[in-house]
Formats: structure tokens, C-alpha cells, sequence
């Protein structure tokens, strides 16, 4: 578990290499958008194990709401955005279909980068960001504001309860861009296809609303242990959850009608859909949406989202005498339940984004010695 959650870490390691090899002109693909150092070849969103493994590819360059976000070997997983300005609805995640028509945003600049640095220099420019080891993070222009939008997959080398939880960040911060105050309302969901390698299996699901926290939760029915199709695992569950605040709404169901709901109405009515199904038949999808007030050109709080995938058994150990044990993750020597995890995770966001932030600072500093 803590090697595999190194990943992301070995993958930021591996680009400041080749970087160090090119000129800093060279890039990947002509793109539209500001990129610093160069456009790579994937754009780590949610990596923490083998299992949740979220990336946005490239190919000639993709901006975050052309594509769908991919399984490490390259299979869809469903991750929609919405960004509602003064009415307008913008598409900022994702390639979902709606009967209702949204407008694009415009990606302006697509970096892994500091969170916080970036938040910064929002007023000034887009410009002169590098690479971090933790965190992804676009802006794009939406209406008259612009639309931050931070990836944040921690490491965390001095507390292994904390390297051990299988949950990355999603946050979006919102800023007026034309000095006007923008009525601001914003929306995610998933798919089933975070709990899944074959598409036509049956899933499950349920929604809490405990902690003070709204957790969807998908899985298959038939659940088998250390089975996988395409290197996703039949065992375990996906989590998708938000702190559950004035403005919080959520909805799960069908894409198309999910999706639409929010178009229309800048808002979740909370329903719940009860017809488990395959997959693919009318993509069951869990979707949460927040109200981020009027916008002005401080930068709002952050709308922090988890994303996660949890199973256990986890490992199956061989001991003395040939004898085979299943084996938990580390983190449950600290919680008594993934609600509990969740509650922890989304409340450590700050502190997180803090330690994420001293550890890539000292990982560039580190790679220009």
C-alpha cells in the first residue's frame, strides 16, 4: 500500500528528469492554454493506489473538459463538472451529455501545480508555475469569473495512517474576473465506472448523510475479492463525498437526468435512485452540488470534494507454514468505519494542502540541486 501510493510521486520524479534533458521551449502539443514546463503526457487527478488511479491523457492536448478522466490503463471513469455563473451553465470536467445546452469554460492554464501559490497570483497572471509532486490544478474562464480547479493526491511520508487512506481532494475555488459580483453555483458527480472494469456487471449503492458529511457510495452486487477485469478490482467500494453545509444538494440517478437538473435549476432535489442496475444501463451517476453565493474578485473558500476507493480484505499474506491471512490497510488502526475516514480526510483538507505544499517545495528544491 504505501509503495503503490508512491506512484504519483515516481511520476512527478520522472518528468523534472526529463525535463532536466530538453529546452525549456520544447513542448508536447500545440495547446491554447498555458502550460509550465511542458504539456505531459497525462495529468494525474486522483492517484493513491493501484485502484484509484484517476488521470486526464493528453494526446495533442486535452483541456480538463474535453476528455473523459481515464483509468491508468486507459478505460473511461466517469467525472463530470458543472460550473453555474448568473444562469449560465459551463462544463468544466469531463464530457457528459445533457439534453440542455452548456457552454464550454476556456482553459486558460493547465499546470501541476501549488494550490496556494496559484491562489496568489490569481490577481496579477496565470503564469510561472511548475511542477509539483501532489497536485494538478486548471483555471478556466466561465462567465465573468475564473474557475480554479486543484487536484490534490497527498503523500505523506511522516504518518503512515495518513499514507494509507485511499482518498484524493477535488477543490474548486471561484473569482470574479471583471470586478462584477456573479451569483455562483457548482456541481460534480461520478459514474459507476469508478467501482468497475466491465461495464455490463450489476452495482449497488447508497447515500449517507451522517458526520455532516453526504457520501455516495457504488460497488458491485457480486463482490469477489482479488478478482479484477482490466486491472480494476470486482472488490470494494467507491466514495464520493462533500461536507454537508448550507448550499449542499445532491441527487443520484441517471446521467442525463441528473445532469439536466442542475442545468435547469442550479440545484439537487436529494433524490435517490433504488433501481440498481448494470452500469451502462442508463449510467447511474452520484452527483453533488453546491451554492457558492455571489462571487466578488477575493477568491472564495474552497468546495472540497474526496474521492476514494476502499476494500478489506486488501493484501493476502503468506506466513509460516505456507498459511495464507488476509491483511487490512493501516488506516483502520485509526478509524472505526470509512465514514469516520471520510469525516477525518475532508476536515484535514487545509492542513493537507499545507504539508502538500511543503513537501513539493522541497521535492523541486531538491530536483534543481
Amino acid at each position: 500500500m504505501l509503495s503503490a501510493s508512491f506512484h504519483r510521486f515516481l511520476w512527478f520524479s520522472s518528468l523534472v528528469a526529463l525535463y532536466s534533458s530538453v529546452s525549456s521551449t520544447t513542448t508536447r502539443a500545440a495547446v491554447t492554454w498555458t502550460v509550465d514546463p511542458f504539456s505531459p503526457p497525462s495529468y494525474p487527478l486522483a492517484v493513491r493506489t493501484p485502484y484509484l488511479s484517476a488521470w486526464l491523457h493528453q494526446g495533442d492536448g486535452k483541456a480538463l473538459n474535453e476528455d473523459w478522466p481515464r483509468f491508468w490503463t486507459g478505460s473511461i471513469l466517469g467525472w463530470a463538472g458543472f460550473v453555474r455563473v448568473d444562469g449560465t451553465v459551463y462544463r468544466f470536467l469531463g464530457a457528459p451529455a445533457t439534453t440542455a445546452r452548456v457552454a464550454l469554460a476556456t482553459q486558460i492554464s493547465a499546470k501541476v501545480a501549488s494550490f496556494s501559490s496559484l491562489l496568489q497570483r490569481a490577481c496579477a497572471n496565470l503564469a510561472d508555475f511548475q511542477f509539483t509532486s501532489t497536485q494538478s490544478t486548471f483555471v478556466l474562464a466561465a462567465g465573468g469569473i475564473d474557475l480554479i480547479v486543484n487536484f490534490l493526491s497527498p503523500v505523506e511520508p511522516t504518518d503512515l495512517v495518513k499514507q494509507s487512506v485511499p482518498f484524493a481532494y477535488l477543490a474548486v475555488t471561484a473569482q470574479s474576473k471583471d470586478g462584477k459580483s456573479h451569483s455562483v453555483q457548482v456541481y460534480t458527480d461520478i459514474s459507476a465506472e469508478w467501482a468497475t472494469g466491465d461495464n455490463t456487471l450489476i452495482a449497488n449503492w447508497t447515500t449517507s448523510t451522517s458526520n455532516n458529511v453526504v457520501t455516495h457510495q457504488v460497488s458491485l452486487r457480486d463482490q469477489e475479492p482479488y478478482a479484477e477485469d482490466g486491472d480494476h478490482i470486482r472488490h470494494g467500494a467507491a466514495y464520493y463525498s462533500l461536507a454537508a453545509s448550507t448550499g449542499t444538494t445532491y441527487r443520484s440517478g441517471a446521467d442525463i437526468d441528473v445532469r439536466d437538473s442542475f442545468v435547469a435549476n442550479g440545484t439537487l432535489d436529494n433524490s435517490l435512485d433504488t433501481n440498481f442496475r448494470a452500469v451502462n444501463d442508463n449510467w447511474p451517476v452520484f452527483a453533488l452540488a453546491h451554492d457558492m453565493g455571489n462571487i466578488t474578485s477575493t477568491p472564495s473558500d474552497p468546495i472540497v470534494f474526496s474521492i476514494g476507493h476502499v476494500r478489506d480484505p486488501a493484501v493476502k499474506y503468506i506466513v509460516g507454514g505456507g498459511i495464507l491471512q488476509d491483511r487490512s490497510v493501516y488506516y483502520w488502526s485509526a478509524f472505526s468505519s470509512v465514514l469516520d475516514m471520510i469525516s477525518s480526510f475532508l476536515s484535514d483538507y487545509s492542513s493537507a494542502l499545507s504539508r502538500a505544499n511543503t513537501l513539493d517545495a522541497k521535492v523541486s528544491a531538491d530536483a534543481t540541486e
